[in-house]
């Protein structure tokens, strides 16, 4: 008998978990998350592009300067310079280098016109015969791509 409120008092302090309505009740539903805006995607820059490969930012230029820029590009395309794109962050940035297919540096790079501008590359070129390529460091001009586009599809149609 004197166990019998002992058992009472434990029971009392340390109940069961009776299974109830009220325990087998979802817990009440919270307020759904408002959803989150769509967001743009973010521009990712080619692989292996570091700061130092972007291209030189475009200068504002002139008529003028806009005219010898379109000479001074018709000039070179004429000669036969080889072309290839300059990536950026962004791409309204990118570039195009025109350079000389055998690496040799294009003659007056420091008279450009104001849009033009030098810009050195290491690049990989043909090697004799086409077979094996090699590396080599390229000075060549950079040209917006607003630019050079309208001529390059130019001379594709002629």
């Amino acid at each position: 008998l004197r166990d019998a409120p002992r058992r009472h008092l434990l029971r009392t302090q340390n109940p069961t978990p009776r299974l109830t309505k009220d325990i087998e009740a979802p817990p009440p539903a919270s307020a759904p998350e408002p959803p989150t805006p769509p967001t743009a995607p973010a521009l990712l820059p080619p692989l292996g592009l570091a700061r130092t490969q972007e291209p030189p930012p475009a200068l504002p230029a002139g008529a003028a300067e806009l005219f010898r820029a379109h000479h001074v590009l018709e000039q070179a395309l004429a000669e036969g310079v080889a072309l290839t794109l300059l990536p950026a962050r962004h791409p309204a940035h990118s570039a195009w280098m025109i350079f000389r297919p055998d690496g040799a540096p294009l003659p007056d790079l420091e008279l450009l016109p104001e849009p033009l501008q030098p810009v050195t590359r290491d690049l990989v070129l043909a090697g004799t015969g086409g077979i094996m390529p090699r590396r080599a460091t390229v000075t060549g001009m950079a040209v917006p791509l607003r630019l050079a586009l309208p001529l390059i599809l130019d001379l594709r149609e002629g």
